[in-house]
Formats: C-alpha cells, sequence, structure tokens
C-alpha cells in the first residue's frame, strides 16, 4: 500500500513541476501553443519507448474502438494543457491549477455518461465538496469574479477529464 502512496505523492510533484515550468516558458517568448507543445514534443519518444519497452515489441492490435478513445484522449490532454496555461496568464499559478482540479467532477460525469460508470452517492459527496473548496478558495482576493478565467479553468478539467476517460476507455 504505501508503494501507490509514494507513486501517487511524486506523480503530483512532477505535475505541478511540470506544469510551473510550462508557466515559465510562456513567461518568456514562447506563445501558449508553443509552452505546450513542448511538452508533446519531448513526451511523445518517451511513450513509444516505455510501450515498447512494456510490451517487448508486442504490442497488441488495436480496432477501431480504441483509436476513438485514444484520439478523444489526446485531444482532451492537448487542449486542457493549452487552456492550463493561457490561463497562467490571466490568473496566478495557484489558481490556475485549482480550476483543473474541477476536472474530478467532470470524470464522474463523464464515466457515467461515456464508460456507463456511475459515482456512488457518497463519492458524488465528496467530490462536490472539493470542487465546491476549490471555486471558494479561487475567488479573485479583491472580491471581482474573473467569469472567464473561472470558465478557462472549468474548460480546461472538462478537456482532463475527457483525457482520462479516452485513456481508460
Amino acid at each position: 500500500m504505501a508503494l501507490w502512496i509514494g507513486a501517487t505523492l511524486a506523480a503530483a510533484s512532477l505535475q505541478t513541476v511540470r506544469f510551473m515550468l510550462q508557466r515559465q516558458l510562456r513567461a518568456t517568448r514562447l506563445s501558449t501553443m508553443g509552452a505546450s507543445a513542448v511538452r508533446f514534443i519531448y513526451a511523445a519518444p518517451l511513450a513509444v519507448c516505455v510501450a515498447l519497452a512494456l510490451t517487448r515489441g508486442d504490442l497488441p492490435a488495436a480496432g477501431p474502438g480504441f483509436w476513438l478513445f485514444a484520439l478523444g484522449g489526446g485531444i482532451g490532454q492537448i487542449v486542457g494543457t493549452l487552456l492550463t496555461i493561457a490561463l497562467f496568464a490571466r490568473r496566478s499559478f495557484a489558481v490556475g491549477v485549482a480550476f483543473t482540479k474541477t476536472e474530478t467532477l467532470q470524470v464522474a460525469a463523464f464515466s457515467a455518461v461515456v464508460l456507463g460508470e456511475p459515482v456512488s452517492g457518497l463519492g458524488l459527496t465528496a467530490i462536490l465538496i472539493g470542487v465546491g473548496a476549490i471555486l471558494l478558495l479561487s475567488r479573485p482576493a479583491e472580491g471581482g469574479t474573473d467569469v472567464t478565467g473561472m470558465l478557462m479553468g472549468i474548460a480546461a478539467g472538462a478537456g482532463f477529464g475527457s483525457s482520462a476517460i479516452g485513456y481508460r476507455g
């Protein structure tokens, strides 16, 4: 059990560092698209190498359903990343990441609709409490509301949520 806890903490930490580095790239002369492309261009060869190593070069046959889910997952990941990096230009880093965490609620909804896997009542309650806390903590300190920023964050969460469902499917 301790292995998955360590792996989860490491993954969360590395994800935060990755977004921080992408924010720094965006702060230089790179566009939002350029800062996002860095992630996918450098990750693609690594993903292929890992897949080949894990399967020892014997990749399973992939039918049309696989490619449809993979395409949806990939597009969701790209859209989520683009929106998150664009959001960093509007609001603080912490708030930008907080809005993407609405992904949890969206994964639950997408999972129920697309994969036929509903969430229990207790699970849904926990997700709603978490998303509510994110929205409360993300309000601007000066009392104003950045509706565009909120919508961008929620859309980024939707991109990441559809990505999770695509990869799971």
